[in-house]
Parts: C-alpha cells; structure tokens; sequence
C-alpha cells in the first residue's frame, strides 16, 4: 500500500516538471526545403551559408516561430532581421512567421553579406511593457557564402 502512495506522489511530482521543459522552437525554409530547425541559442550552430544560386528563383524565404505550450498569454511577438550593427533591416510584429521573396533576401545579404533573425516578446499592455526588461533571443545567423 505504501508503494502505491510512494508512486503516486512521484507522479504529481514529476507531470510538471515535464511541461517545464518545453521549449520553443523555429525552422527555416528556403523554398520547400527545411534548411535548420531550432530550439536553442547558439550563434555556431544557428549558422545559415546561402549561396547566391540559392536565392536566384522565385522561391520564399521563410522562418517560423512555434511558442512553447506553456508560454504566457497577452503577450505579443516580434520577430526581427537585424544586420551586424543591431539595426533593423525588416521587423514583423505580432506573427510567428518572417517571409520575404528570395531576391529581396539575395539583395538584403548583397549589401550586408551576414543578418540575424531575432525574435521577442513584449507585453500587449504599454504600461507593463515599461516596466520590463526585454531579451532578444538569436534565431539564426545568415551568411552570403561565395
């Protein structure tokens, strides 16, 4: 009988601490083709080489952001490309997804040569969102390969 209480108990135990390690991921396409999918930071392993005969079709370039299950409600998501300096080339507000044409990217990485793709999430609500601080993750890194 003990055992069973024992068992029981391990059970609540354990249930939430396998929903605290969701976490939240991302995949990149370039056209079709799933290029990285993510659930960690890591700016070496997150790294994208595009060569230019890649982006020379009429295909999309495209990124999505999946929440984890356990994320907070009211809270709005950017995701943002940012060149080598932290200024915004192009920014999506409230979206999951990032999507340009293929030479639009072909001409953003021919002026820039590497980009990353950033996301965050800031309160819906102004006054909250003063209140805080907000940390950008690192998506991935994108590189103009020769």
């Amino acid at each position: 009988m003990k055992y069973r209480i024992y068992i029981i108990f391990l059970i609540i135990l354990i249930a939430p601490i396998a929903h605290a390690q969701e976490t939240a991921s991302w995949k990149v396409y370039l056209g079709k083709k799933n290029i990285l999918t993510g659930n960690t930071e890591d700016t070496t392993k997150n790294l994208i080489a595009v060569k230019k005969a890649d982006l020379t079709n009429n295909g999309m370039f495209k990124i999505e952001y999946t929440e984890p299950k356990n994320s907070a409600k009211g809270w709005v998501r950017t995701i943002a490309l940012m060149d080598s300096n932290s200024a915004v080339v192009a920014q999506r507000d409230s979206t999951s997804e990032l999507r340009f044409y293929n030479k639009d990217m072909l001409k953003i990485l021919w002026s820039r040569k590497k980009v990353s793709l950033f996301t965050w999430a800031a309160p819906a609500d102004p006054a909250m969102a003063a209140a805080i601080r907000i940390r950008r993750q690192h998506l991935c890194t994108i590189v103009l390969a020769d």
